[in-house]
């Protein structure tokens, strides 16, 4: 069985991870290599470019922090 909410942690811990490769770390432990990630900004494929796309999402919007906000 998934544990949902350790998934939802883990993806909002990559997404507000700073230090590089830290961020490729937690990326690559929520995708498979060839996982893909779409949304109304990007459409890539491949660890290394989730993690580009979560860089440049960093770059564009500095400071800003994804947090949860109940249970998953």
């Amino acid at each position: 069985m998934t544990d949902y909410q350790a998934l939802a942690a883990g993806y909002i811990r990559a997404w507000n991870e700073r230090d590089p490769a830290s961020r490729r770390a937690a990326a690559g432990a929520l995708w498979a290599e060839d996982g893909s990630y779409t949304d109304p900004l990007t459409d890539v494929r491949g660890v290394a470019a989730i993690d580009s796309a979560i860089a440049a999402a960093q770059e564009q919007f500095p400071g800003f922090e994804f947090r949860l906000t109940g249970t998953v």
